[in-house]
This record gives structure tokens, sequence and C-alpha cells, in this order.
């Protein structure tokens, strides 16, 4: 649309315009390119869109503002939402959550024998320990 209306006010101002082969990519090559094109005076105007490079933006060139402008929408997909349960069983694989439980398992019964059993466990001094008054 922009190359449209700008050939268009080229015509009401009978002016013989040529066209170079258009860029497609939006790269700081292409911007190199076009920034080439314009230094050397090979080109006098470019027309489309072209990014902001600090390389385009000197006293050599004059960038504009466009008229025209485009929207672009971007459809992204939203994920289906994931139960709390499934979310917090899917941080870890299997075998992570089997050792944790053995673990957990362990240190419980761990605990538990040495809370019961700690007077069977009979702590005797040294008889020269004893005597020191």
């Amino acid at each position: 649309m922009s190359v449209e209306l700008f050939r268009l006010t080229m015509k009401k101002m009978n002016t013989t315009v040529v066209f170079f082969q258009p860029s497609l990519n939006i790269t700081f090559e292409a911007g190199m390119t076009v920034s080439s094109m314009l230094t050397s005076g090979k080109a006098d105007v470019v027309v489309g869109m072209i990014p902001y490079l600090p390389v385009l933006v000197t006293g050599m060139t004059d960038p504009s503002l466009s008229f025209d402008s485009s929207d672009l929408k971007w459809f992204v997909p939203c994920p289906k939402s994931i139960s709390r349960v499934d979310r917090f069983l899917t941080v870890f694989d299997a075998s992570v959550w089997l050792t944790m439980i053995i673990v957990f398992v362990l240190t419980s019964a761990l605990f538990w024998f040495t809370a019961n059993y700690t007077d069977r466990i009979v702590e005797i001094d040294s008889k020269k320990f004893q005597r020191i008054p």
C-alpha cells in the first residue's frame, strides 16, 4: 500500500520512478544495504517498512513518519488448564517422588524409634569420671 501511495504521488508530480528489487527481510543486513544505497546516491527515496537503525538515522538520511500504518495481531492459543494435583505431581518424575517417599518413611521410622526406645540405651559413666570430686 505504501508503494502505491508513493507511485501515485510521483505520477501526479510527473516524475519518472525506477524501482529496485525489494528486500523481503527486516534484518540488520537488509538495513545496511538500504543505507548504502541511500548514501551512495543509487536511491533517493526508500519506501516500505524499514527498522530505525542508528546507522540509518544519520545526517545523510531523513526518516519520516509513515502516513499509512499497519496493525499486526498475534493469535497465541491458550493452553487448557491443568488441575492443581496434576501440576504438583508433574514437577518431578516418578523415580524422584518414590525416592522422596522412601526417605520420608525411613526418616519418620528413625525418629519414632529414637523417641520410643531411648530408655533401653543405658549410658554408663566411666569409673574414673565418677571418682572426680
